[in-house]
């Protein structure tokens, strides 16, 4: 087994699935390639999974390079999770639409900065599938990158290669349930579905008993501090779904929070991303890293994430033939939400076995659910098109589907604007 981690070196996703793929005794023996272009953080993951090693008596064969066209070859499985210059980037995916009169509520899946940044990175994985398919033909890519829909997208309607859209936002919901309804998070079973970032919770049940837990987890967010949440609240109570993972995401797939005299993104606490802030953190992180790595620190105190949930039961199941349970995957839609788009990325739950990826059949969502869904899957086919051909017709013409967008002339001029902010990070237009 061999498995390719491109953005071992990323803060949050890099960490959570070296430790996932170190700690799971199935995976004893295998070969493991860390890929980053920062190669002091790549060094930091490197040491880090030596630790791993030896400490546990793995007996993986372990590298590390900045370069994946050294190991791709005989690969089985291409783990992605990648964002170049993340901060500043999303500095201008923000910025720019604003200076133009649009208020965007996160900037990173939805509206004229979500569609930047998908273009931006459906540039690098589709350079990544592109190696892939001469180099490790057979292989699985597994990927974290967000906009997950749209880069997946993108692999899926122009590559020949295998891919699968990962993210653990449903166990960030069964976290907060657990804790809402003072249970262990283990009997919490939920059915999700829509798009990721734009997820449903279609059915809450105690995995024990069978019990309905919806109408207690309803009873504990109307009792919940006022500012945890209001939009997705607010949508529950009109609905009759929680939608997650949380309100910056969610916002972004709506045409409700926009308007520029009424300013409801006031209303709904929703505001731009601190940047400064993040880019601190992620310092703090790998000084703690650093140290793990120098020995100052059992390896255990590297921390875990949901990550685990998510990439080695995948390998299990695709590499070694085991029956898993998915509860949300980012799949092509064929047949699994009946009154949405054929074709287009959802997530919905599914098995996974050494046969392939298999989605269960949620059926129909609600109407409004539906709409809004349907909407951002022509978005989504638009922007994967655009990213993976370099088509400007197909970029202006999914900035002029975007709800933010209310006039042909803005979505030609928010368009040139994000072009020009991010020149040389869209290679494929120039």
């Amino acid at each position: 087994m061999k498995i390719v981690i491109i953005g071992a070196a990323s803060a949050s996703f890099g960490t959570g699935n070296l430790g996932s793929i170190m700690e799971c005794k199935q995976l004893q023996g295998a070969e493991v390639a860390l890929v980053d272009i920062h190669e002091e953080r790549l060094g930091i993951m490197a040491k880090l999974a030596d630790r791993y090693n030896a400490e546990y008596g793995l007996g993986m064969k372990l590298s590390a390079t900045a370069d994946r066209g050294h190991v791709l070859a005989g690969a089985d499985f291409v783990v992605v999770s990648i964002a170049v210059e993340r901060e500043d980037r999303w500095r201008f995916d923000f910025g720019v639409p604003r200076e133009l009169g649009i208020t965007q509520p996160y900037a990173e899946d939805g509206g004229p900065g979500g569609t930047a940044h998908a273009l931006r990175n459906i540039a690098t994985v589709m350079g990544i599938a592109r190696d892939m398919e001469r180099m490790c033909p057979d292989a699985w890519l597994l990927n974290y990158t967000n906009p997950v829909p749209r880069v997946t997208c993108a692999v899926y309607r122009h590559s020949a290669i295998k891919v699968v859209g990962l993210c653990p936002g449903i166990y960030m919901l069964e976290e907060q349930v657990a804790k809402f309804l003072d249970i262990p998070v283990g009997r919490v079973e939920i059915v999700g579905a829509g798009l990721n970032h734009f997820v449903w919770a279609l059915d809450i049940r105690d995995s024990a008993t069978g019990a309905d837990l919806y109408p207690a987890f309803k009873d504990k967010v109307a009792a919940a501090d006022p500012s945890w949440n209001p939009l997705s609240r607010a949508l529950m109570d009109r609905v009759g779904y929680w939608p997650y993972p949380n309100d910056d995401h969610i916002a972004e797939f709506l045409n409700l929070v926009h308007h520029p005299l009424r300013k409801p993104w006031e209303r709904w606490g929703l505001h731009e991303t601190d940047y400064d802030g993040r880019k601190a953190w992620r310092e703090r992180l790998f000084t703690r890293l650093r140290e793990i790595a120098d020995g100052k620190h059992p390896v255990t105190a590297i921390g875990r994430s949901a990550e685990p949930e998510m990439t080695t039961p995948m390998v299990r199941g695709l590499g070694l033939g085991e029956a898993m349970y998915m509860p949300a995957v980012n799949i092509p839609n064929t047949g699994y939400l009946t009154n949405l788009q054929p074709d287009g990325i959802v997530e919905v739950p599914a098995m996974v076995n050494g046969y392939g990826v298999h989605g269960v059949v949620v059926g129909d969502l609600p109407d409004i659910v539906a709409g809004w869904c349907n909407l951002h899957l022509s978005i989504q086919k638009l922007t994967a098109d655009a990213g993976a051909t370099g088509s400007r017709e197909k970029a202006l013409q999914a900035f002029m589907l975007d709800p933010m967008v209310n006039d042909l002339s803005l979505a030609e001029e928010v368009m040139d604007g994000l072009f020009k902010a991010h020149k040389g990070f869209l290679p494929q237009f120039e």
